[in-house]
């Protein structure tokens, strides 16, 4: 998996670690778990979001958006902070 090394701390050997679980809305109203990974810090808790959409957090403004453009291919979206609980959903440009 592309994430192994990102979120294990960059050797690659760890496995990563679910601690809680989002949800994500998609633009036709249908929504999916998302699990959430504990990172290496500063990352603590991290979402990855497989989608080619900007993605907002609905319940609170607690998450941070994490831009991170070596990894950007315009199918995942990260945030960081995110707490089990937490709902997102995908917006339109």
């Amino acid at each position: 998996m592309i994430l192994n090394p990102i979120l294990s701390g960059g050797g690659g050997g760890g496995a990563q670690t679910v601690v809680g679980t989002c949800t994500l809305e998609d633009t036709f109203g249908q929504t999916q778990s998302v699990p959430i990974y504990q990172g290496f810090p500063p990352l603590d808790m991290v979402a990855v979001f497989n989608t080619a959409y900007d993605v907002e957090q609905t319940n609170a403004e607690t998450a941070e958006y994490i831009n991170w453009a070596a990894l950007e291919s315009g199918d995942y979206v990260f945030y960081r902070g995110v707490q089990d609980g937490d709902r997102f959903r995908e917006k339109m440009i």
